[in-house]
């Protein structure tokens, strides 16, 4: 692989045949081909797309949003039985006639981590049967609830329906499937190997491990010297140490391995290189990344499902973590309670951003501390963003922009950074961004009313002396871990970059663009009404209730490759039901009373 200037030991190398994770070294070349060859086998098979209304099942969960018609593959959500007591569920598709099934293409649930570990197939031409097994044999569903993964029979069979019986699943019977035809099947798709390194030019090459553990030593020393220095500020002050000493944690390697471990690299990369090429590749792949961690990766939890029955459950309040939780660094843990069985289920809100790629799921804390780590594994430039009116995001460096860029993972918002102020209706104060190498005031980049924001806790000199104290230490922390002349090149970086931002800042702001007047997307309707962040005004209000856990980004879905390989899917259409539910929610919200604001909803549907 000397096709790039990258040294061999600093490149990333992702693909053949594997959906997510390194190449492995230690597999010998040929072998690693020829699974590659193998993983693209029957990839040229072609998709039915059969439509929503001519998928039924067996059972459906009480949730609307479940029902058969959510079992298509590009779905938000997914298809659900109805309980755990059935005890072999099925999902059927009809092809309206007959056609030759090749087999099927199958995966999880799109927003929660659940999926089928077993299935069978059965066929039939007349929905009364009779039903035939396909090869007799059980299949494999996919490992996880994300990608979409072939299962393909020892030879094509005559059929109109076809019918997937779930056999074993993890947490719910719960999937997204469509027939695979071996009508007009297209020729295998080659293997393909992507090489990543750091993307940003500026940005340089991790140091080895040996000198990043003799630096640890005195790692500890030289936090409580910045301690120290910080104490005779205010104690709002003071804990910004601590969300330096998180941000610090996602340069650790093998939290970064963890992380890339997950992320379907090829699959973005696909995506990132199909576009119109008006884009630069790093913007193209980190927005083919934001729709993947938004639509297949992580999950925003209103409240958990119950872990004993899957019903809704509803907070009743807050307990002390176990010494387990504590170990993830969860602080505190919301007590649920379900509404159909009525037993508890615990949700710990984890802090370490390792146990958070194992969960994959929470509110805006958990996106943005995962997101953060995973623009870094993959070798972007990245800053952990806090608001202090309660939220928190993303920025990353790109050079081909030449500035820090927006992020917000769980509004999959790119560079939008006055959707805040404008869309939310928030009133800010005040905002930092956290590097490894760098901390610094960005509050400017995300309001036109600065003369009007109520920065009163304490006076501007104290937070520059603080933030100049976490500044110098993080430099310092990371610099020290690189050879003498690379420090000196890095730290001109950051001087010339820090330069730039500033007169960026201080300058005159960009229009304000559509997208940044909608208001919060993520979250239940009530819940962003009730912290006064559902919108600015109604029209904001409007859009965010139709944009509803969709997001801002109206671009195809990235899916990851399962062993059929890469297939990107138009995001679903708005859910009238789901904002019909949304707009009833915040109407109680507001204090309507439910009847009347039941019947205003059917009015405004019927308009």
């Amino acid at each position: 692989f000397s096709m790039t200037e990258v040294p061999a030991q600093h490149q990333r190398l992702f693909g053949l045949g594997r959906h997510a994770g390194l190449l492995d070294e230690q597999v010998p070349l040929p072998r690693a081909l020829a699974q590659g060859i193998a993983a693209r086998k029957n990839t040229g098979l072609k998709v039915a797309g059969v439509p929503a209304d001519a998928r039924k099942a067996s059972s459906t969960h009480t949730d609307g949003n479940l029902a058969p018609s959510a079992g298509q593959l590009n779905s938000g959500f997914a298809w659900c039985a109805a309980d755990k007591i059935e005890k072999e569920p099925w999902y059927q598709m009809d092809l309206s006639g007959p056609r030759q099934v090749a087999g099927v293409v199958i995966s999880g649930r799109a927003n929660a981590p659940q999926w089928v570990n077993k299935f069978r197939v059965t066929t039939a031409q007349s929905e009364d049967g009779p039903w035939t097994a396909a090869d007799g044999s059980e299949f494999d569903g996919p490992d996880k609830s994300i990608g979409q993964h072939n299962r393909v029979f020892q030879s094509p069979v005559s059929a109109r329906f076809v019918r997937i019986h779930v056999l074993s699943y993890e947490k719910h019977a719960s999937l997204r499937a469509d027939v695979l035809l071996a009508e007009g099947a297209e020729a295998d798709k080659p293997p393909s190997v992507v090489v990543l390194s750091n993307f940003s030019a500026d940005d340089p090459l991790p140091v080895t491990a040996e000198a990043a553990a003799k630096d640890k030593m005195v790692e500890e020393q030289h936090f409580a010297l910045l301690q120290a220095k910080l104490s005779s500020l205010p104690q709002k002050l003071q804990h910004q140490a601590q969300v330096l000493h998180t941000v610090q944690r996602y340069e650790s390697k093998s939290l970064q391995r963890q992380a890339l471990d997950e992320i379907p690299v090829v699959a973005l990369d696909e995506a990132a290189t199909a576009g119109d090429g008006n884009e630069s590749y790093e913007v193209a792949f980190m927005k083919s990344l934001l729709r993947w961690f938004k639509h297949d990766f992580f999950s925003w939890c209103n409240a958990p499902r119950c872990e004993h029955c899957g019903g809704t459950t509803k907070t009743v309040g807050t307990t002390q973590p176990t010494q387990e939780e504590r170990q993830s660094l969860a602080g505190n843990v919301e007590v649920a309670q379900c509404s159909a069985c009525g037993k508890q289920t615990r949700f710990p809100r984890y802090n370490e951003p390792g146990k958070l790629l194992e969960t994959r799921t929470g509110r805006c804390g958990e996106w943005a501390n995962c997101f953060t780590l995973v623009c870094r594994a993959l070798g972007y430039e990245a800053r952990y963003i806090s608001d202090w009116t309660d939220h928190v995001w993303t920025e990353v460096y790109f050079d081909s922009l030449k500035r820090w860029v927006h992020l917000d993972s769980c509004e999959a918002a790119f560079d939008k950074p006055m959707v805040y102020e404008k869309g939310w209706g928030k009133k800010l104060t005040y905002i930092l961004a956290f590097a490894r190498d760098h901390v610094v005031d960005v509050t400017r980049r995300y309001t036109q009313k600065l003369s009007e924001l109520q920065r009163n806790q304490f006076p501007e000199d104290q937070l520059k002396r603080a933030i100049a104290a976490l500044s110098e230490f993080s430099t310092d922390r990371s610099l020290a871990e690189l050879p003498e002349d690379l420090a000196s090149k890095r730290r001109a970086v950051l001087e010339r970059r820090a330069e730039e931002e500033e007169k960026l800042l201080s300058g005159q702001a960009a229009p304000i663009t559509p997208e940044e007047q909608v208001g919060r997307t993520s979250g239940d309707a009530a819940w962003r009404s009730q912290r006064g962040e559902l919108g600015a005004t109604a029209a904001s209000k409007d859009k965010a209730l139709q944009l509803s856990e969709k997001g801002l980004d109206s671009g195809p879905k990235v899916s990851a490759p399962g062993s059929g390989g890469y297939s990107g899917k138009a995001s679903p259409v708005s859910d009238p039901q789901a904002a019909a539910k949304a707009r009833f929610a915040e109407l109680v919200a507001s204090g309507l009373p439910p009847n009347e604001a039941a019947l205003k909803v059917l009015q405004e549907a019927r308009k």
